[in-house]
């Protein structure tokens, strides 16, 4: 080999070798390393204390006519349905409603009152069996993105027709926001 290829070489391997030490940073490079290390600051994940409720709630998927103005029955079967859509999408603290007896009966009562049985109407109530739970007669109304569900306890003839209504109205209401409905009010229930 001639000496200037092999002194280029030399100098190529120097420089990479150079290139890969780790240098003593220079007062010029200095805020910019302090600029980018504040930077990854700001972009590590937060504290599990700094994390907003809502970014802890569960994530569920649901249709997505659930998520429109016109949906709101979709979504309230969902919500109905599942503990995780009522978890992600009520502003309220359903707890709240749940009596010690209901505690003591199902401490897993989540605190909404209409269920879903063989596909009736129910209304939920922990300190008896799934299949003694009253029958309820629902009625809903929907204004722009006010969505409302008023329900009663009801006895019905053997074709589904109400007969009889019994005991106290009560109700959700719901509002759409934020590209989805949420339970944001509740009436009463006992």
């Amino acid at each position: 080999m001639s000496r200037n290829v092999i002194l280029v070489s030399l100098l190529a391997v120097a420089a990479l070798t150079a290139a890969c030490k780790p240098s003593t940073p220079t007062a010029e490079a200095l805020p910019v390393l302090m600029e980018a290390k504040a930077d990854s600051a700001a972009s590590a994940p937060p504290a599990e204390a700094d994390i907003p409720e809502a970014a802890t709630k569960p994530a569920v998927t649901l249709p997505p006519e659930a998520c429109t103005p016109e949906g709101a029955w979709s979504f309230f079967q969902q919500f109905v349905t599942s503990a995780d859509v009522r978890r992600a999408y009520s502003k309220l603290d359903l707890k709240t409603s749940i009596t010690a007896a209901d505690a003591a009966a199902d401490p897993a009562f989540d605190g909404f009152r209409i269920g879903l049985v063989d596909n009736r109407w129910v209304l939920v109530d922990p300190a008896v069996e799934v299949a003694e739970y009253p029958r309820v007669e629902l009625k809903s109304a929907r204004d722009g993105n006010a969505f409302n569900i008023k329900y009663t306890k009801a006895r019905f003839a053997n074709d589904d027709e109400t007969v009889e209504l019994y005991g106290e109205t009560a109700g959700y209401a719901f509002e759409f926001t934020d590209g989805c409905w949420m339970l944001v009010g509740q009436t009463p229930t006992r």
